[in-house]
């Protein structure tokens, strides 16, 4: 057949081009590749440096990726299945954090961004700030993120506390 085509002396060249070629994409495929994976690395250092932990959740529930920090935010251990619902469970059982926490969730499924503070069962007052921000699109896909606000909070409250005192003290002279 090469006879034919006039090629038969340039066959090993021919080939040994191709093999050449062959080893060039496979190297600029890997390098790609690499660097890709570089970026997703450093991309991953860093959100795991940031105070809060993110988790993008699908439109049926599923997680697509997230910080493994995120389920300990709310104490919940393991593979993270069917996350929102077992947030549920673990907000406290006050008309306001259980109230925030619905509507944060029906803000994803309408695609609007929201925030909202919610106060955590547990043996100590703990409080989370979970923030969500729907994916364009319309998938129902959302990034959910949480930080850990106690500190904040309890310094609030105790910084109310001594003003309502101070204001009992001013009231009783």
């Amino acid at each position: 057949f090469s006879d034919v085509l006039g090629i038969a002396g340039y066959l090993p060249v021919l080939l040994a081009l191709l093999a050449v070629a062959a080893v060039a994409l496979a190297a600029w495929t890997a390098g790609k590749q690499a660097g890709r994976d570089a970026v997703a690395d450093t991309m991953l250092a860093a959100a795991r440096m940031a105070p809060e932990a993110d988790i993008l959740i699908a439109g049926d529930g599923r997680v697509i990726c997230g910080d493994d920090r995120f389920g300990r935010f709310f104490f919940l251990l393991g593979e993270l299945a069917d996350p929102l619902d077992r947030i549920a469970e673990v907000v406290a059982d006050d008309a306001d954090s259980r109230a925030a926490f619905f509507r944060l969730r029906e803000s994803a499924a309408s695609g609007h961004p929201d925030t909202a503070e919610l106060r955590i069962d547990g043996e100590r007052d703990e409080w989370r700030r979970l923030s969500v921000s729907p994916v364009p699109g319309g998938t129902g896909t959302a990034l959910w993120r949480v930080a850990d606000v106690t500190a904040r909070r309890q310094a609030e409250t105790l910084h109310r506390r001594r003003e309502e005192m101070l204001a009992d003290v001013l009231d009783h002279l």
